[in-house]
């Protein structure tokens, strides 16, 4: 069985064709030697009607068997297809013969037995095929009355040779057979055209998916039409692009966490060159020096932390301390968290909820870090003179919490990916953009731990609104029962 689709496609569309072809061309042969046989009978059937009124007079007036002979070889001609002609008298008495075997010489006189016979001494035609019994052919016979004044007075029976019908049914079936073997030829040809169509795309995707296989995402498929095919290869360019994607945002996250690890440990491996240098020796200088490494530490710790946890929320595998909790008493303790930190950057930080307690199924440290997040990019993104907004609300079906600031704003070609690993908007400030870029990643991680959503929608100039939506829970449910689900 070839392997090759373009070869498989031509084979199941080809050869129940020419099948078909073949069955169709012995089908037809079969029809046309039908009905060539049927239109001989009817000729021959005619030709011995026309011949049996010629022989009533003969018959009638006893002429001799030699006259009657005469006359049925006056009959004949030479181009005739009759291979026996037989006159009786109406005993059925044999009294003159075409053929000019022995066997009709002695039965000169006598009364025979061939097909056709009695049912013309009775008074019917008849006819069909036989093998004569004179010669070793098949031949087809006419077999009728002799009448005069509608008495039967004889038997005219003739036969044709179909000796020539076999040449016909051997050129006609040579005839179909070349037919068939054309045919064949070009529905070959144009089976190979049709399935090389379908196959040279899949051939080309296939060397496209190779490509991107050994690392060239750029590569994409030429598209086609909008049929089964081409919708494939629309597919398998937009995989390339996101794999091109993923890969870029993979190298930039290696690049950035080369980035920030280089800071921490080039300030902890100075300061313990430093005091391996004689600054251990220095009162004044000692104390600096410890809190600088204790300090690059905490960075690194913080760096780890939060890989950490991002690869906890890609692999499904963080842990959830689901327990009852209060969505506006955390909002109000983040406020207090960031009030300094805010006065520090001389921004108005606010805190409103309503009402006063809204209760989710969730883990409240987890919950804690995401709206801690969203306020701690809220502040890195508002200059000096402008305003934070932690809102809490309830629907019917979710508890809500928005941080809206007054900061530079996110364009629209960059807000579908804010929530990206290693976001970092091209038009923030350099101060804004310091950092790993993993806080708005992590408070989606957490939200959607949570079975919630995160959005967010932005104004250039005017600025933003991050929104946190959590289900609430059903009446009566428990704190085990949430653990339960989000386990």
């Amino acid at each position: 069985m070839p392997r090759s689709i373009r070869w498989r496609l031509a084979l199941a569309f080809g050869f129940p064709t020419v099948v078909f072809l073949l069955l169709l061309g012995y089908y037809l042969a079969s029809v046309f030697e039908r009905f060539h046989l049927a239109r001989m009978q009817l000729d021959l059937s005619s030709q011995a009607i026309h011949m049996a009124g010629e022989f009533a007079p003969d018959i009638l007036a006893r002429k001799s068997a030699q006259d009657i002979q005469s006359r049925l070889d006056a009959l004949r001609t030479p181009n005739s297809n009759v291979l026996r002609a037989l006159v009786l008298d109406s005993n059925g008495a044999l009294l003159a013969s075409s053929w000019e075997g022995d066997n009709d010489k002695r039965n000169a006189g006598q009364r025979i037995e061939e097909l056709g016979v009695r049912e013309a001494l009775a008074g019917a035609e008849a006819s069909g095929a036989t093998s004569s019994s004179d010669a070793a052919r098949e031949a087809l016979y006419a077999t009728v009355p002799i009448k005069r004044d509608g008495r039967v007075v004889g038997v005219l029976r003739l036969s044709y040779d179909l000796g020539h019908l076999e040449e016909v049914k051997r050129q006609l079936r040579l005839a179909v057979g070349a037919g068939t073997a054309v045919a064949a030829f070009l529905l070959l040809g144009l089976s190979l055209w049709i399935a090389d169509t379908v196959a040279r795309p899949l051939r080309i995707l296939g060397q496209a998916a190779r490509h991107v296989a050994q690392g060239h995402f750029e590569v994409r498929a030429p598209m086609r039409p909008r049929d089964e095919v081409g919708q494939l290869a629309d597919a398998f360019n937009h995989m390339s692009a996101r794999l091109q994607e993923a890969e870029q945002a993979r190298r930039q996250f290696l690049a950035d966490v080369v980035h920030e690890l280089r800071a921490p440990v080039a300030g902890v491996k100075a300061a313990t060159e430093a005091l391996a240098a004689g600054a251990a020796d220095a009162p004044d200088l000692r104390p600096q020096f410890i809190q600088g490494i204790s300090r690059e530490a905490d960075r690194l710790n913080r760096l780890v932390e939060d890989l950490t946890q991002l690869a906890r929320f890609e692999t499904g595998t963080m842990d959830l301390n689901i327990v009852q909790t209060d969505v506006a008493a955390l909002a109000r303790q983040v406020h207090q968290r960031f009030a300094p930190e805010a006065e520090r950057r001389r921004v108005q930080l606010d805190a409103v909820s309503s009402p006063d307690s809204l209760l989710v199924q969730g883990d409240p440290d987890r919950l804690a870090q995401a709206m801690s997040d969203l306020v701690d990019n809220a502040l890195k993104f508002t200059p000096s003179g402008g305003a934070v907004r932690i809102e809490a609300g309830q629907r019917p079906d979710a508890v809500w919490v928005k941080v809206t600031d007054t900061g530079v704003g996110i364009p629209a070609e960059e807000l579908p990916h804010v929530f990206d690993r290693s976001y970092r908007g091209r038009h923030s400030s350099t101060a804004a953009r310091s950092g790993m870029g993993l806080g708005l990643a992590i408070a989606r991680g957490i939200v959607e731990a949570h079975g919630g959503s995160i959005a967010a929608e932005s104004q250039v100039g005017r600025g933003s609104v991050f929104t946190i939506r959590l289900p609430s829970p059903a009446p009566g449910r428990s704190a085990s029962r949430g653990l339960l689900l989000l386990a």
